[in-house]
């Protein structure tokens, strides 16, 4: 079981709206802490297991669920929805890593360049490759299942110890696979940031 710990300072009232910390997402069994700027709440769950005083949740198993989690102290509520979804199997990607940060954005400038006028469709997101080297074939063959499972349309949670980031999203290309025997192989893939 995972841990994944979201906290800032509570300090007063709630600096503008009362919100939750992220997470929008979890895997199952991942136990997780939520914050709020939300002075001394009461935390409540859809599902799952969360205590009451500390807004620590164990995630239940349902995937594909979405789960409300509310934070309370009587006067101010602030609620998020957390989807349940799977965890990409390994996290221990290989340096150097390397990413796209992009932004879709309709763009008019005037023939003679003297104005530019943008309008932003969305927020940022990243796009990166993925590189796992020295793989055994079983970590591979886990790879290429997860692979099956999810294909380009369905979303997941890909941890990256390297930047120490959480990020939801989909596979963006195919699995490429190089390998020198059984236990030396290499794999790559391109990921593609989602907004869940």
């Amino acid at each position: 079981m995972g841990s994944l710990a979201v906290r800032s300072v509570r300090t007063g009232e709630p600096k503008g709206s009362p919100n939750i910390e992220n997470p929008s997402a979890a895997a199952p069994l991942e136990q997780i802490n939520f914050d709020t700027n939300i002075v001394s709440p009461t935390w409540t769950a859809s599902a799952g297991v969360i205590n009451s005083g500390t807004g620590e949740w164990i995630v239940p198993s349902n995937l594909g669920q979405t789960i409300k989690i509310t934070a309370t102290d009587g006067v101010f509520t602030a609620t998020r929805d957390v989807l349940i979804i799977e965890k990409f199997p390994f996290s221990d990607f290989t340096l150097p890593v390397s990413w796209d940060r992009n932004l879709l954005v309709l763009i008019s400038k005037s023939e003679d360049r003297t104005s530019r006028i943008t309008r932003e469709k969305a927020p940022p997101y990243d796009s990166y490759p993925v590189r796992l080297t020295s793989r055994t074939l079983t970590d591979s063959n886990a790879v290429d299942a997860f692979f099956d499972a999810k294909g380009f349309g369905k979303p997941f949670i890909l941890e990256d110890k390297v930047r120490n980031i959480r990020k939801v999203g989909w596979f963006d290309s195919g699995i490429r696979h190089e390998a020198r025997d059984e236990c030396d192989i290499d794999l790559s893939f391109q990921f593609l940031e989602a907004r869940i």
